[in-house]
């Protein structure tokens, strides 16, 4: 058990009444519940020089999902809803499998984990905060890989279906906006 204890915001001169304030003020919360709430996750996309829209995304282990618009037709929009916090640890998981801690914080043009990339690109910026360990990441869309020299697939196959760590970046990000059941979803990649 985690004891979650408030504390008291208003002077009180019975020594007494106090105690009891402070004990009603302590409640016991399961282990699990009080967990939850370091769990974190957010992405932030930026629409490059086109038509785009900017938002971004943040839910918490307690299920709470934040949608704010940054830019374009989406700028000032807020929206909020809640999913089971079961779901926020799947996802959580999910990011720790696909090795998102090991990833370098960058991959953006001049970076070598970009290699040559393409102009007016999005960016999504993925944040996770999981078993005492938080990580952000910033992935440029028009990355097209470090190892990408002379290719049978075509530019617009590459940016589409990124490769190695581009593409597990660009997946990772899908399933945060993906979070949202389908009949709530805002935005779609």
């Amino acid at each position: 058990m985690h004891w979650n204890c408030s504390r008291l915001s208003v002077p009180v001169r019975n020594t007494g009444l106090a105690l009891g304030l402070v004990a009603l003020s302590c409640a016991s919360v399961p282990a699990q519940e009080a967990s939850t709430a370091l769990v974190k996750i957010s992405l932030e996309r930026q629409a490059g020089l086109g038509r785009g829209s900017s938002y971004r995304v943040e839910m918490d282990g307690g299920g709470l999902v934040r949608f704010t618009g940054l830019g374009g037709l989406l700028h000032g929009w807020t929206d909020s809803m809640r999913v089971s916090p079961d779901t926020v640890r799947a996802l959580a998981a999910e990011f720790e499998r696909a090795g998102f801690f090991d990833l370098d914080t960058a991959y953006v043009r001049g970076t070598a984990g970009c290699g040559p990339s393409v102009f007016d690109a999005s960016t999504a910026t993925l944040a996770v905060t999981w078993h005492g360990r938080t990580k952000r990441v910033v992935h440029y869309r028009g990355c097209l890989g470090p190892d990408s020299g002379p290719s049978s697939d075509s530019l617009r196959e590459r940016l589409t279906h990124p490769p190695g760590v581009l593409g597990r970046l660009a997946a990772l990000a899908s399933r945060v906006d993906a979070v949202a059941p389908v009949n709530t979803h805002w935005v779609k990649d």
